[in-house]
């Protein structure tokens, strides 16, 4: 996979891109459960940069669950988001933080490894992700259950700071 294509599928496959790098410089900082990877091209001096969070089911060591931001070409912050295969896809997917009202937003397709999701986020986004405790999404499994997943904003907005520093 070359790393000019879309930078959404590297979110979810962060691993085979530092794997896929190995002749660029790939850089990688820790804040809490906030991971932020950037990559450099050797041969054009190109970076790109996305900040994540995975859920990993600790049985079978496999992701459930990721939340990743990232610049797109128009310079927006935009957040992937993937969750298993098997949810109702009519249904959307239902995001919020903490106690607010839930949006929902559209999948915008399915791979081997889950259903993506993307939004925009905007200075709304930002604060409300900088200032909150927890990041919920819901799917709508089998017998219309409602499935959760939650990742923990903790140090959000350092490692928010240091994707945008890094972009610089």
């Amino acid at each position: 996979m070359r790393f000019t294509t879309k930078l959404t599928a590297i979110c979810f496959a962060i691993s085979a891109v530092v794997v896929g790098a190995r002749a660029d410089t790939t850089t990688t900082k820790t804040f809490s459960n906030w991971k932020v990877l950037c990559v450099e091209k050797d041969s054009d001096k190109s970076k790109q940069c996305l900040m994540s969070q995975t859920l990993v089911n600790s049985k079978t060591k496999q992701a459930v669950f990721t939340l990743a931001l990232r610049k797109n070409q128009k310079g927006e912050f935009l957040a992937d988001v993937q969750v298993p295969l098997g949810g109702d896809l009519a249904s959307g997917l239902s995001l919020t933080v903490d106690d607010a009202k839930p949006v929902t937003v559209a999948y915008k397709r399915c791979i081997q490894i889950g259903c993506l999701a993307e939004f925009t986020v905007g200075d709304g986004w930002k604060k409300i992700l900088g200032t909150g405790k927890a990041f919920k999404a819901t799917i709508t499994g089998p017998n219309d259950q409602a499935v959760p997943f939650s990742v923990d904003l903790k140090n959000f907005s350092e490692a928010f700071d240091s994707l945008t520093t890094q972009l610089q």
